[in-house]
């Protein structure tokens, strides 16, 4: 018998999927070790170690990523900034999805590239990003700490040796009382055993030696049915928005450890920690319970007969639930893989439902619950369901196979407060720091608002609670059955058609106000309030309840009267059942994530600058996180978008300029077939823009009609003081005479993998540097080619231009103006 259960063991794809999970859960029974992995953005850290961790050593593991990649670039769409953050969070959770570790953040704001650690210190508030680490290590307990970057720069990225940095400070801190002792109200002081630096080979980077503690982690995992660098690739893959999809590595792998803080391990990263159930005053109960769930004749029934795991999991459940010894993480923990099991081992399902992905706040929500057991050696009684105020009794034992439903109607909050937003938007960013609270923080990465059905049940005699959170729920034709998150709303929702706009002020501005309402028949009135002593036509809306479409659009004049040049603003709010909503509504829909929804203000901001540009017709090539297209278009530029048939029939020249946008060299593979007619344009009298493109993955080396290459060189100061080399050259005086004043309020840096090796038929316009280094001429260059002119800028147009910055309008203009 031990022999047949060893070789179904080992030839784990013959198992199934479920089983496995069992056989897996149950090794996770054993085993008391943490560890807590950390690094700096999404995507930082090491999915090949994460995975080895949770599934072949069955730690509590974790990772902490200090921000949520709010400030890198996006290569699936045209989210920046926070939006681009919210795809990030929630790529790292599709990840800890398949690789089983768990996700926390601290408030720091990914604010972009910064090249050391002192700038990243400054523009972050360093106390308080110590201080969400220390509440995390505390709240964790993770026996041990990992680093993926070292202190010592090699990580490159400030923010990657800041990381470090902190957590080195951070290791002693959560052991010392006297550090955050507000804390201690809800976590205790902790003291990790050590702090190691997980070294790499990375590129040209290589800083493993033979002399540091080593680890294998690619072994097969059986029970799975795959090897770790397997679930790592599929780990890996789900950061979309940063092009990491990962080829699946089969082979052994070697991870290096090289120890910062403790004591260095010697045989095994758990070195001096007792990770069995011992560890825990009376845990030796525990143990020898849990030790019993591992033998063959154990997992043979969770093979054959898992209905009879439950009697061993009733009594271990009750022993952990009766042991006062035990800390709460852990029990937490345990008490839920428990659960799992006990429901697996019925045949369980459980869920609560809605037909609604949208509901707005003070309406009515029918809500389904489900409830099924499936094995008919099992028994499973419902006892109640509770859901907001209501509490129904069921008492009833399930028969095998019936599904049990009942329809529930809840009821939303009316306030604000009440809306689903992340928690980390819901009051705007300062300082490089997401307004939470310290005293509200958990340093989760993300709360669900929604309503949830808590239903009591009952196996073998013991009785357990399952939270529910209602989900929307639907039948996709090509997918088949659909979960998403449920959003509450406000009762209305107000979206300009820009967000951002700029205008010399001297002719009327057109822009449109789409209404989307989640109470038909509830009447709103809805006010535009224009800058001081604008008009704006019309200035009321009413909606009334009879007449109401879900979705109005409504087409708004908003007139300047002699503004001086600066930034104004037109707010929208509406009045429904006597309060005032004043909330747009920006979704973002991609197949690897769930629909993410945020409520962001129903604002424009306006920037009023003296600006021409005389290109009345452009070409735009698309490129990757481009919103430039559509900024043009706002700005009263036609904007077409290049086709293959136009390119090769040459149908180019009734246009006053193409631009191809950022990153295409990355993303476009036709870019290199294209070229030659691009070229063929300038040299009839065309003018090409070539915006920013990254110095890795290009899809090819020839960028126009000279060569040049490109350098990881960049001026992370958006502040950095810019000098023309050539202050007459008609592209820094026709149309818009550009001045110092026009690189004043720049986002985040000034340009990016600046060209270098430049052909001698090039020109160059500006120079500029970070602090303390060698200025940098290229960041826009220029060469005439026949009767017309080839740019190319590495400034960051892609990030000025969607944020209304006048000075980059009107130097952009100046590029694309015949």
């Amino acid at each position: 018998m031990r022999w047949f259960i060893g070789v179904m063991l080992c030839w784990g794809y013959f198992l199934s999927a479920q089983t496995a999970q069992i056989i897996q859960s149950l090794d996770a029974l054993q085993t008391n070790g943490s560890i807590l992995y950390i690094a700096a953005h999404p995507d930082d850290e090491n999915t090949r170690f994460l995975s080895w961790a949770v599934n072949e050593k069955h730690y509590r593991t974790a990772y902490l990523s200090l921000t949520r990649g709010d400030g890198g670039q996006n290569l699936i769409g045209e989210e920046q900034g926070q939006y681009l953050g919210m795809i990030r969070t929630h790529e790292l959770l599709e990840a800890r999805k398949v690789d089983g570790a768990q996700q926390f953040f601290t408030r720091a704001y990914d604010f972009g590239y910064s090249k050391t650690p002192e700038e990243t210190l400054t523009l972050w508030n360093k106390q308080e990003v110590l201080k969400d680490m220390v509440f995390i290590i505390r709240k964790f307990q993770p026996d041990i700490m990992i680093c993926r970057f070292p202190t010592t720069g090699e990580g490159g990225h400030g923010h990657h040796t800041a990381s470090a940095m902190l957590a080195e400070e951070a290791f002693d801190a959560a052991a010392d009382p006297t550090k955050f002792p507000e804390q201690l109200s809800q976590v205790t002081i902790w003291q990790a055993q050590r702090l190691l630096w997980n070294t790499y080979n990375f590129g040209t980077t290589n800083t493993t030696n033979s002399d540091q503690f080593k680890v294998e982690v690619g072994e097969f995992n059986s029970q799975i049915g795959k090897s770790y660098g397997e679930i790592a690739a599929e780990s890996r893959s789900k950061h979309s928005s940063q092009a990491f999809g990962t080829a699946k590595n089969r082979s052994a792998q070697t991870e290096y450890f090289k120890t910062i803080k403790g004591t260095p391990p010697v045989s095994d990263l758990m070195d001096g920690v007792n990770s069995s159930w011992n560890r825990f005053s009376n845990g030796n109960i525990l143990q020898s319970i849990a030790q019993k769930l591992t033998t063959d004749s154990i997992r043979l029934f969770a093979i054959q007969s898992p209905e009879k795991l439950i009697p061993h999991l009733i009594n271990l459940y009750i022993e952990l639930k009766n042991n006062t010894e035990i800390p709460p993480v852990w029990k937490m923990y345990h008490t839920k893989n428990i659960q799992n099991l006990l429901l697996t081992s019925v045949g369980g399902f459980a869920e609560a439902y809605t037909s609604k992905p949208l509901i707005a706040v003070g309406d009515t929500l029918p809500i389904t619950v489900s409830v099924v057991q499936r094995n008919p050696k099992a028994n499973l009684k419902i006892i109640s369901i509770a859901a907001q105020d209501q509490n129904i009794s069921v008492d009833s034992v399930m028969p095998s196979g019936k599904l049990f439903i009942r329809k529930l109607i809840l009821q939303t909050g009316n306030q604000k407060e009440d809306i689903s937003q992340p928690y980390w938007l819901i009051e705007n960013i300062k300082n490089n720091m997401f307004s939470v609270p310290a005293e509200k923080f958990q340093g989760e990465p993300i709360l669900n608002n929604s309503p949830a059905a808590m239903v009591k049940i009952s196996i073998e005699g013991e009785i357990f609670t399952l939270s529910l959170p209602v989900q929307y729920k639907w039948v996709n034709p090509s997918k088949g059955e659909v979960y998403q998150p449920l959003y509450i709303t406000p009762p209305l929702a107000l979206e300009f058609s820009s967000q951002v706009l700029v205008s010399n002020g001297q002719a009327p501005i057109t822009l449109t106000l789409k209404t989307e309402k989640y109470i038909p028949k509830t009447p709103a009135v809805i006010t535009l309030t224009p800058p001081t002593g604008w008009n704006i036509s019309p200035a009321t809306i009413e909606l009334s309840g009879q007449a109401l479409e879900a979705k109005q659009v409504f087409n708004i004049t908003l007139t300047p009267r002699n503004p001086k040049p600066g930034t104004y603003s037109l707010q929208a709010s509406a009045l429904v059942n006597g309060i005032n909503w004043n909330y747009g509504i920006k979704r973002i829909q991609y197949e690897h994530i769930p629909e993410l929804i945020y409520f962001s203000p129903a604002a424009v901001k306006i920037n009023i600058s003296p600006m021409t540009c005389s290109a009345r017709k452009i070409g735009y090539i698309e490129g990757a996180g481009d919103q430039m297209a559509e900024a043009l278009k706002d700005a009263g530029i036609e904007v077409i978008e290049i086709t293959e048939k136009m390119m090769l029939e040459n149908k180019l020249n009734h246009l006053d300029a193409i631009i191809t946008g950022v990153r295409t060299w990355n993303t476009e593979p036709r870019m290199a077939s294209w070229i030659p007619y691009l070229n063929t344009y300038v040299k009839n009298g065309g003018i090409w823009v070539n915006q920013y493109n990254t110095s890795n993955g290009l899809l090819s080396n020839n960028f126009g009609p000279y060569p040049f290459k490109l350098s990881r060189d960049r001026v992370t100061d958006e502040n950095a003081t810019v000098t023309f080399i050539n202050p007459q050259h008609r592209l820094l005086n026709h149309p818009n005479k550009i001045t110092t004043e026009d690189f004043e309020n720049w986002v985040q840096e000034r340009g990016l993998y600046f060209p270098s090796d430049l052909a001698s038929e090039y020109e160059t316009l500006l120079s500029m540097s970070d602090p303390g280094e060698t200025q940098l001429k290229n960041g826009i260059i220029i060469a005439p080619y026949g009767k017309g002119k080839y740019i190319y800028t590495s400034l960051s147009f892609f990030r000025q231009i969607p944020a209304g910055v006048p000075g980059a309008y009107r130097l952009f203009f100046n590029l694309i103006s015949p």
